[in-house]
């Protein structure tokens, strides 16, 4: 019959148990107790774990030394066997009666606590273990065959090879002793993390100080090596940066592209008082007649042909005429009268036909003006962010001021009158922007800030302002050579550094290092903070300590 060994902890619950022994696989379940196993120390205890083996089809063997076990199996009639290589039995009933307890088939069901179960002292049913039971074999250790009680359950089976000694699990010891190590390196890492990474001090000194303003012009130059800090004149590089933008605009203009009425005009002309022949109509001229023009195709020469008692007429020849425009209304009957351009003594006869009309979008020139205007500075703001990427890259300080737009050039992918539902304009624009090193101006700066000071000797400059510098943009000879006006607001006050600071007040106390600070020159008070809530000394790492300098207005 198929057997299984569990082992059952010190400090496991009968339901802990219950729950082993109804998840085995096999039919016979040896458990293994420990010195101290006190769930087995009831006899309610071993009764319900008998039950539930029995309900589950299983026989169970305690595998215990322990006399008390033996005293309580005999009661409740479970087997038991002093090692995993022992005959299980169960043990006899001590000769002096004991008070045994009795347990309802309901209190089996439910189960009672140990407390109360131990403490009834009433007579209890004889167990069932003066019955005969089956002899129960569960030597699995040992490769020696042992002769079994006739009769016995194991003594009808063949003999066989019995396995070796299987050494006890350790994984629960194993599992045990890693999580203590794992708690033990946590409560380790949290100790450094609080007390030695996580400290962090603020010592803030609150300064008397005063501002001054000042404002003065410097010359920005390309092409030259140095300065002059005296003149104000400070080397300058210019960065430059071409930007193209494009506009989509739709076509609104409108023409007649249909097809031009064409003709022919004869000329004459009547002459009073002279006897001069008219000049030719060259070819080229317009006629007009109900409001549209031609032009004539030749040019028409006149010859004298009557006199009529007192004027001369002479006949011109015939020359055809287009229409100016295309349409059905430069269409013309015979015999129509035209106007001459430029000649009223001149008249012409003729016709013309053929027109016909056919409107087209096309781009106007007030189309092209205004997708133009839509361009005009678009590219500025990108141009300027691009020029000051670019000197900030060479560690320039950028000048706004003297960024400077080049001609644009404009092109429109269709021409102005010609056909389009739509067309884009494009503008192309070169901008410069010079660029200066902020050392310079801030020596320049430094050398009018001390001359306003004059013979002050116990102030210093705490900030020259040059942060917060405004500029303007005074004089452009070129390019190349401009003026900018700056305006400056600069801190006169006590100079502190904040690394030697915090090295000198490292690892001291608050009230030492408050009194060592405000003894000096300058400061009107200071105040250390300590961070997390727990730190109450100064870190001794100069790292973990922050000077903040606070500087009041007098």
């Amino acid at each position: 019959m198929a057997k299984e060994t569990i082992y059952i902890e010190a400090d496991d619950e009968i339901t802990t148990v219950i729950d082993k022994v109804i998840s085995a696989k096999d039919a016979i379940i040896a458990i293994v107790l420990p010195k101290r196993a006190t769930v087995f120390q009831s006899v309610v205890n071993m009764k319900l774990i008998k039950k539930a083996a029995e309900e589950s089809k299983k026989k169970i063997v305690l595998i215990s030394s322990d006399s008390s076990i033996d005293r309580i199996a005999a009661v409740a009639g479970v087997h038991v066997a002093q090692s995993l290589t022992s005959k299980p039995a169960i043990p006899k009933k001590p000769s002096k009666k004991a008070a045994e307890e009795t347990i309802s088939s309901k209190e089996l069901e439910k189960g009672l606590p140990e407390s109360e179960a131990e403490s009834e002292s009433d007579a209890v049913e004889e167990p069932d273990s003066a019955k005969e039971e089956d002899p129960i074999e569960i030597d699995n250790t040992t490769a020696e065959t042992e002769e079994l009680p006739a009769g016995s359950l194991a003594a009808n089976l063949p003999n066989k090879k019995k396995k070796k000694f299987k050494v006890p699990d350790f994984g629960s010891f194993q599992v045990r002793m890693t999580l203590g190590i794992t708690a033990l390196i946590l409560l380790a890492f949290g100790w450094f993390f609080a007390f030695v990474v996580a400290p962090k001090a603020v010592v803030t000194i609150n300064t008397d100080t005063s501002s001054i303003p000042v404002t003065f012009d410097f010359i920005v130059r390309t092409g030259i090596e140095s300065g002059d800090v005296a003149k104000g004149v400070i080397p300058a590089k210019k960065a430059e940066v071409t930007k193209e933008d494009k506009v989509t605009a739709k076509a609104t203009g409108e023409k007649d592209v249909g097809e031009k009425a064409i003709g022919s005009v004869t000329m004459s002309s009547k002459v009073c008082g002279t006897i001069t022949t008219p000049k030719s109509v060259p070819s080229g001229t317009g006629v007009s007649t109900g409001g549209n023009t031609y032009i004539t195709q030749e040019t028409v020469s006149f010859s004298f042909s009557s006199f009529d008692g007192s004027c001369l007429l002479f006949d011109g020849g015939s020359t055809d005429i287009v229409a100016q425009n295309p349409g059905e209304a430069a269409n013309t009957a015979s015999g129509t009268d035209f106007a001459v351009s430029g000649r009223s003594d001149v008249s012409a006869t003729g016709s013309a036909s053929g027109g016909t009309s056919k409107k087209v979008k096309v781009v106007s020139k007030d189309d092209f003006e205004k997708a133009k205007a839509q361009l005009k500075g678009s590219a500025t703001a990108d141009a300027t962010t691009e020029l000051e990427k670019k000197l900030n890259d060479e560690q320039l300080q950028a000048l706004k001021e003297t960024i400077e737009e080049g001609s644009p050039i404009i092109k429109s992918s269709v021409a102005v009158d010609a056909e389009a539902e739509e067309f884009t304009v494009s503008q192309t624009v070169t901008y410069r922007m010079l660029g200066i090193k902020t050392s310079d101006l801030s020596t320049v700066l430094d050398d009018r800030v001390k001359a306003a000071l004059g013979e002050s000797k116990d102030k210093n400059i705490r900030n020259n302002g040059l942060e917060k510098a405004a500029y303007r943009l005074t004089t452009k000879t070129s390019f190349d050579d401009q003026t900018l006006n700056l305006q400056a607001i600069a801190t006169i006050g006590p100079e502190f550094n904040e690394t030697t600071i915090a090295e000198e007040v490292a690892g001291k106390k608050r009230g030492d290092i408050e009194k060592m600070l405000e003894a000096r020159d300058g400061v009107r008070s200071v105040s250390v903070e300590y961070s997390p809530l727990w730190v109450t000394t100064t870190p001794k790492s100069a790292k973990k300590i922050t000077i903040v300098v606070n500087e009041l207005e007098n």
